[in-house]
Order: C-alpha cells, then structure tokens, then sequence
C-alpha cells in the first residue's frame, strides 16, 4: 500500500523497515534447521527476540534473557549464536540502535532524546555505541541520504 502511494524516501524508509522486520519474524519463527527438537528452540528463541524487540529502553542482562526463555545462560548463548550467529547481548544492542535509526529516521527528536528514549542516560555514550553499530554518528546518519 505504501509503495503504491508514492515513492518517497520516508516512504522508502518505513517500507525497508517494515520487510526487515517481516523477514526476521519469518525467519526466527520457522527456525533454520529441520529437527522437530530444533524448531522448538527457534521458537523460543524467537519469543526471546520479540521481548528484545519489546525492551529497547531496557538494558537486558544474560542473566534476565536466559531466565525469560527459561534456559541457561550458558545454553541458551550457545544456541543464540548458533541460529543468529551473535551473543544475545550484542543483537540486544543492534536491535535498541535500529530502534534509533527508525526514531532518527521518523521524527524530530533530538540526539539526546532518543538516547533517553532508549535508556541511556548518557547521550555520548549513546553515540559512541551508535558510531561503533551503524559506522556514523546520529546526527550524520539523519544527514545522510539514505535508498
């Protein structure tokens, strides 16, 4: 429906969200390997990415992620990295910063607000770990041209 209204670049912007999210809900909720034992980890595992997803102002410990997909931390960071190839932690992490692309990329807040939007209470911080993710500050990742 978006597309066929116009292609905008904020058009563009919301449409790429919106398949990125579809894909990896389409992903995690069909699993990447063919054992029946093995699509209900993915299962779990998705559950566990969709708290993610629903706590990005939260900073979420191993501890608290394992406990929620009732595992151990140990097991359940091993079979993390195994289906997504990164720690539970570090995919936390990329998931608050694109959280913060999509609000850098849709509204008028400021750096700092969207850092405290995301629970950070220090807006430097916010954009070394954003610099260190997405390879440009925030204010240059809102300047560049993106599509």
């Amino acid at each position: 429906r978006s597309a066929s209204s116009g292609l905008t670049q904020r058009t563009l912007l919301l449409v790429s969200h919106t398949l990125r999210h579809v894909l990896g809900l389409l992903f995690f909720q069909t699993g990447r390997s063919l054992g029946a034992g093995s699509r209900a980890i993915a299962h779990d595992l998705s559950k566990s990415i969709e708290f993610m997803r629903a706590n990005p102002a939260r900073s979420l410990s191993l501890q608290e992620l394992s406990r929620h997909a009732g595992l151990s931390p140990a097991r359940y960071s091993a079979l993390f990295r195994e289906q997504t190839g990164s720690s539970p932690v570090e995919h936390h992490i990329r998931l608050r910063m694109q959280t913060a692309c999509h609000s850098l990329d849709t509204t008028a807040l400021s750096v700092k607000e969207v850092a405290a939007k995301l629970g950070y209470d220090d807006p430097y911080y916010f954009s070394r770990i954003f610099q260190k993710i997405i390879g440009c500050s925030p204010l240059a990742y809102r300047r560049s041209v993106k599509g």
